[in-house]
């Protein structure tokens, strides 16, 4: 019995160092009954010194990069979350800039202090004489779609029917800017 658990002690440290670079869940379910296996014997003294402690270390090493790879799994789950809290917040910036805009396209004439603080108009709606009403249904896609914000080209005809006076080139340039200037692109790292 003892030679027979010492040579499944040995398989399992090589199935313990093939786990490490593939499929681990294999490896905890042999495990899982090679330690039952082990217990047993040692309860029923059918294990010698040297058998005992040959699975001693090897349950240490497994132990040792469980918690390892355990500590790298709560390490990543932080880093999604800040991930996630960021793109939220960059979420509630653009929707807070929407209507901010919205407002400030839909009021009469604003006073001189309140134009002080409107943002100026970016040179693609100089150069279109287009207000930031213009371009709702942009954001309103970008922002529903912000996990992946390329308009397909069965929508992009309806995109434009909303804005007629665009071309195909400026709604792909506006979604270019958009995609650029929300940090859309470091995010999705």
């Amino acid at each position: 019995m003892d030679r027979a658990i010492r040579a499944d002690v040995g398989t399992a440290q090589q199935d313990f160092l093939q786990a490490l670079s593939g499929d681990a869940a294999e490896f905890s379910a042999s495990w899982g009954v090679l330690q039952g296996r082990v217990l047993s014997a040692i309860d029923a003294g059918w294990l010698s010194a040297k058998t005992i402690q040959h699975f001693a270390s090897l349950a240490q090493q497994v132990e040792i990069v469980a918690s390892n790879l355990c500590e790298r799994e709560r390490a990543r789950a932080g880093v999604m979350a800040v991930a996630i809290e960021r793109a939220k917040l960059v979420l509630s910036h653009q929707e807070s800039c929407l209507s901010l805009s919205l407002s400030h396209s839909h009021s009469p004439s604003p006073s001189t202090a309140t134009a002080a603080r409107t943002p100026k108009p970016s040179l693609q709606s100089r150069s279109t004489s287009s207000t930031s009403a213009d371009f709702l249904p942009y954001r309103t896609f970008f922002l529903s779609h912000f996990s992946h914000p390329y308009p397909p080209s069965s929508h992009r005809p309806h995109l434009l029917s909303l804005v007629p006076h665009h071309s195909p080139a400026q709604l792909a340039a506006w979604f270019v800017n958009a995609r650029r200037r929300s940090g859309w692109g470091e995010l999705k790292r």
